[in-house]
């Protein structure tokens, strides 16, 4: 069997491909069309079929944790009892053949169990990437509260201008060297820091 690679990222998924030359695979196709006939007959059509690993996952969950009224939103009982309702009027309104309320609870279903796959396989590392964007950005905001601007910046303009009104000749490299002196960092960062009094606005 070779798997095949469909999708991208979080929502990509691999499916075993069998080579109609290799006995063996063709083996496992025809056991696994067996087990799928074998889930229609056992959940009642091809929806019981679909939705067997959903229903099953969630009447195992409330199996150990029933749902009560006083479960909390979202919790695994709570989408658990939503998706088994959903799926239990479904199938009820498939023997009725009403085609409109069927896929409707179908789509209920799908949908919640979407939302718990999500919830409770990507969310602890969704708000770990979250907690760790916002560090970030605290670090960014102190690291700037922080720099030579903010701490000297008006300091050190009015001193530049002090040095061009007292000698209108001076160059601004040699401005930034005599402000790089006093305020003991490199004239780069004068530069980056400090308007060239030599220009006007």
């Amino acid at each position: 069997m070779k798997k095949w690679k469909f999708g991208t990222g979080i929502t990509s998924y691999e499916v075993n491909m069998g080579d109609v030359r290799n006995r063996e695979d063709m083996e496992r196709v025809r056991a696994s069309w067996s087990t799928w006939n074998d889930d229609i007959k056992k959940y009642g059509g091809i929806f019981g079929a679909v939705s067997k690993r959903a229903y099953e996952t969630s009447r195992s969950i409330l199996a150990h944790e029933p749902y009560t009224e006083e479960t909390p939103e979202h919790s695994p009982s709570d989408f658990a009892h939503v998706i088994v309702c959903s799926i239990d009027c479904a199938k009820i309104e498939i023997e009725n053949k009403n085609a409109d309320l069927a896929a409707r609870h179908a789509f209920d279903a799908g949908v919640k169990w979407a939302l718990a796959q999500v919830k409770f396989q990507w969310e602890d590392k969704a708000l770990c990437g979250e907690r760790q964007l916002k560090a970030s950005e605290r670090g960014r905001t102190i690291r700037s509260s922080g720099s030579f601007a903010n701490r000297h910046g008006e300091k050190a303009q009015e001193r530049a201008n002090e040095l061009f009104r007292e000698k209108p000749s001076r160059t601004w490299t040699r401005i930034r060297e005599m402000l790089a002196a006093e305020f003991k960092v490199s004239s780069e960062t004068i530069k980056g820091s400090v308007r060239n009094p030599k220009k006007k606005g």
